[in-house]
């Protein structure tokens, strides 16, 4: 029995490994990039991973569409999901840690076609290109304006290249990246509408502990100003 108690004493000194989460992530730059073989990149990453690695809670990036992203992180444990708007009606269904970036959207149309709009109820006798499952998207389609949704910022600047939509609604913070992917033709800003900040959404039955240390890292970070400068904020 004398024996015995070193080994029990081990084993309850022991303390259990910290859990996996799963960071579910999207294409939204400049905020998160997505390569074919390499990490994502973008401003976002550039914080949560630090972020992670300064509170001790082990991470794993993948990749998923917005939409399959916000399901999977509400039905599995471990589960996390970035960069996501908060709203009334995904509250209750999250764990939310955050800000992780502030958002200005705006109205943007290709320079030839010369849209002049004063305000955002202008827009509404215009088709315009929304990221599906998005906030921004929520917002229009709520208050009645006619948007067509996609899956990826890619394909809605080729639908507004082409004409199948009039303007696309963009981030400010990405805008200069997403003129490049329609060629030489410059999108031209028509109205900035929009506020948001977005946050990282956790599955309720994460381990508290690990998100309790997030948040708390999070606070700290923003504090010091580490957060601001990681996400080219000036606030």
């Amino acid at each position: 029995m004398a024996r015995l108690v070193p080994l029990i004493l081990c084993l309850l000194l022991v303390t259990p490994a910290s859990a996996t989460i799963k960071l579910l992530v999207y294409d939204y730059p400049p905020l998160v990039q997505i390569n074919r073989q390499a990490k994502p990149t973008g401003h976002a990453i550039d914080l949560v991973t630090p972020l992670f690695l300064q509170a001790g809670v082990q991470y794993q990036f993948v990749k998923l569409p917005l939409k399959r992203a916000i399901q999977q992180a509400a039905q599995h444990k471990n589960t996390c999901t970035f960069p996501v708007f908060r709203t009334q009606r995904r509250e209750a269904d999250f764990r939310w840690i955050g800000p992780i970036s502030v958002n200005r959207f705006g109205l943007y149309s290709l320079a030839e076609n010369n849209h002049q709009l004063v305000t955002l109820n202008d827009a509404k006798a215009h088709k315009i290109g929304v990221y599906a499952g998005s906030a921004v998207a929520n917002y229009l389609t709520d208050n009645g304006f006619s948007t067509y949704e996609t899956s990826s910022i890619a394909q809605g600047l080729q639908m507004l290249k082409h004409g199948r939509i009039e303007f696309w609604v963009a981030d400010i913070q990405s805008i200069q990246q997403a003129s490049s992917l329609v060629g030489e033709q410059q999108l031209t800003p028509s109205l900035s509408f929009y506020t948001s900040m977005s946050f990282m959404a956790c599955n309720l039955s994460s381990d508290a502990q690990d998100l309790d240390a997030l948040e708390a890292q999070l606070k700290t970070m923003y504090l010091t100003g580490q957060a601001q400068q990681l996400l080219h904020l000036s606030f």
